[in-house]
């Protein structure tokens, strides 16, 4: 379940004052169903209740990856969902390089790499320097994840990153990517930031992740979607 979301569709009585339990009845079909009926109200003193809908938002598991020895990971990305998260674990072949990303609107055939195609910022904070530093850049081929990664058994790049508006060819492609690494002194950082596609806004159907040098020793993925509303 990615979140609840509430949409207010009005006061059903005058209420003299703010409500100071809620009592909310949920109705809808478990299995397979998205919408539910709220009412909210209180219950100490019996007064007026607000209607809401709660639509219930279910992620879909898509793809499941387990990879070792690799230069590229190429993930779909399918019509029908809004956002599209890929969580998991990547081990580096190499200390110090970066892990980065690109997408395709073609299937693959072909990435988007110009010169000024992507931008990007994070933020980084490690354990023995409260904040590592920062990388970002309005033009780039690439958009980067991460940066200084440290190549052992134990340790990698632990993430999740949420991919916006992949198929809307009428927006463009973006995402946030919220994660933990290791860098290339051994101390534990954590990072966060964003990446976008600056070009003319189109539909991309899939991603690919790569090292600056080397490849990647393991892969371990999973592909969620939120369906569209």
């Amino acid at each position: 379940m990615s979140g609840v979301f509430l949409q207010r569709l009005g006061l059903l009585g005058q209420v003299s004052g703010a409500p100071e339990t809620f009592n909310i009845a949920l109705a809808g079909d478990e299995q397979g169903g998205s919408d539910a009926l709220a009412l909210l109200g209180d219950e100490q003193s019996g007064g007026d209740a607000e209607a809401y809908i709660v639509d219930i938002e279910r992620e879909v598991l898509l793809q499941t990856i387990d990879l070792t020895d690799v230069t590229e990971i190429d993930i779909d990305l399918p019509a029908g969902y809004f956002q599209h998260i890929i969580e998991g674990l990547l081990e580096v072949g190499t200390t110090g390089v970066s892990i980065r990303c690109r997408f395709t609107n073609d299937g693959f055939t072909s990435v988007r790499e110009g010169a000024t195609d992507y931008s990007y910022a994070d933020q980084r904070f490690a354990a023995g320097n409260s904040t590592e530093g920062e990388t970002f850049d309005a033009t780039a081929d690439h958009i980067q994840l991460a940066v200084g990664m440290r190549n052992n058994a134990t340790d990698g790049f632990f993430g999740a990153i949420t991919v916006f508006n992949a198929l809307d060819a009428a927006l463009q492609t973006g995402f946030d990517n919220d994660s933990i690494r290791t860098n290339a002194s051994g101390n534990g950082s954590s990072a966060y930031g964003f990446g976008k596609y600056n070009g003319t806004a189109e539909a991309h159907n899939g991603i690919r992740f790569y090292v600056s040098a080397g490849d990647f020793d393991i892969a371990k993925l999973r592909v969620w979607g939120v369906p569209n509303v």
